[in-house]
């Protein structure tokens, strides 16, 4: 067989086992934890400080993984990059589990405009391109394990390295966002402001009774007036 074709292999065959893996422990959590009812008031997911803490491990382990190979220390360059997948693959399960618990306190009259719809946006566009960055590892590890970087070569694992560092970064904005969103729990904030206004008390306002329009004196440039119905 090519040995392109046994790398394309290993590759399919690490990413597909490492998502099942990722999607039954997500199913777990679920099932040990279960999500309560629906509530009004947003509630921040300890879910997501775990999963913060999981990409800082996967992050730093990245970081030395690098620092190895540019040293040509094969060994702990090769247990670096399985920590990051290990962290990565338990990072997918915790944000699956997260994103799961936010969609289930959801009430149906805040899906579309609601803090929690907006929250749960937000965490599933990072969590699309951690996957990209978790199948990018995949390749990475796949490649070191077939003797392909040494201290000379070693340019993907420094583009990956700083792919996880540049999506915690993003995460650490989104998590910002979103304790700020859970806090206020100012839904008119998150619908962009549709909440209908107040009509001010200076505005002159009408009113209709027996054929008879009755303006408000207080009104700025508001006259006193009656009209009868002919």
């Amino acid at each position: 067989m090519p040995k392109r074709s046994e790398f394309a292999l290993r590759f399919a065959f690490v990413s597909g086992l490492l998502f099942l893996v990722a999607g039954a422990l997500g199913t777990l959590l679920l099932r040990l934890f279960p999500v309560g009812t629906t509530s009004q008031t947003p509630v921040f997911p300890p879910a997501f400080l775990i999963s913060t803490v999981l990409l800082a491990v996967g992050s730093i382990s990245m970081s030395r993984a690098c620092a190895f190979v540019r040293r040509e220390r094969q060994i702990p360059f090769r247990r670096s990059l399985l920590i990051s997948i290990g962290a990565g693959t338990l990072f997918v399960s915790t944000q699956s589990y997260a994103l799961a618990a936010l969609v289930r306190q959801t009430p149906a009259s805040q899906v579309a405009i609601g803090a929690k719809a907006f929250v749960a946006v937000l965490a599933a566009l990072h969590a699309m391109h951690f996957v990209i960055a978790l199948m990018f590892l995949v390749f990475i590890t796949v490649q070191a394990f077939a003797d392909r970087y040494d201290h000379e070569y070693y340019w993907g694992v420094t583009i990956c390295t700083w792919f996880w560092h540049v999506l915690g970064i993003v995460w650490v904005l989104v998590l910002a966002v979103i304790a700020i969103a859970m806090v206020s729990g100012d839904e008119s904030l998150i619908s962009g402001g549709l909440r209908k206004r107040p009509i001010p008390s200076t505005m002159p306002l009408v009113r209709f009774e027996a054929g008879l329009a009755f303006y408000n004196p207080d009104g700025p440039g508001a006259v006193m007036a009656t009209t009868r119905r002919q």
